[in-house]
């Protein structure tokens, strides 16, 4: 069997494919996968870097919590009214006391997501500042719940997760709830109230 003879312009073609279409395909898909592992590893580092940012930034908040919680506890005229039954009984005492922490809570007014703070004694004495003033409505087992967990815990403030408002009241159901003891130091026998 004779093998057919290509003409010079077939041997023409097949040469110009050879060298030039053939190269072109070859460049095209390999800059096509590394394209595409690029953009990949790139996606890859945007989303590593806007989630290590959303934990700053959720940190940060965090901190700026906890420092609201400090500058609550440590304002002496509150400490002394919630050790202090005759005092905590006092209409007006209740009003500055209330005013006092939502001086402090102004300070925190740029916090989003701030919902209340909420300040529980142990004679049922509650002061209120937040969302909403009608506190009617307290869920004193979520409250209770929340305080055995707080002295529990070996911590200065006590991260409780995201839960039902101890407010039934209040516009926002679910919260991310942050609780601290407050203690006192009895003058007379010198233990921690």
């Amino acid at each position: 069997m004779k093998r057919p003879h290509l003409n010079i312009t077939q041997k023409f073609v097949i040469y110009l494919i050879a060298i030039s279409i053939i190269p072109l395909l070859v460049v095209g898909m390999s800059s096509y996968a590394v394209s595409e592992a690029i953009l990949q590893e790139e996606a890859s580092r945007y989303s590593s870097a806007v989630v290590a940012d959303q934990r700053d930034y959720l940190e940060l908040q965090l901190e700026q919590i906890e420092g609201l919680i400090a500058n609550v506890t440590g304002v002496e005229e509150i400490i002394n009214v919630l050790g202090n039954e005759d005092l905590a009984q006092d209409s007006y005492t209740n009003l500055a006391t209330q005013a006092r922490i939502g001086y402090i809570l102004n300070g925190y007014s740029n916090l989003r997501g701030l919902v209340s703070i909420d300040i529980f004694t142990v004679d049922d004495t509650h002061y209120h500042v937040g969302d909403t003033l009608d506190v009617s409505n307290i869920r004193t087992d979520l409250r209770d719940e929340i305080l055995a967990e707080t002295i529990s815990s070996e911590q200065t403030v006590w991260w409780n997760g995201i839960e039902d408002n101890v407010n039934a009241n209040s516009a926002y159901e679910k919260v991310l709830t942050a609780a601290k003891v407050i203690t006192k130091v009895n003058s007379d026998t010198l233990q921690a109230e």
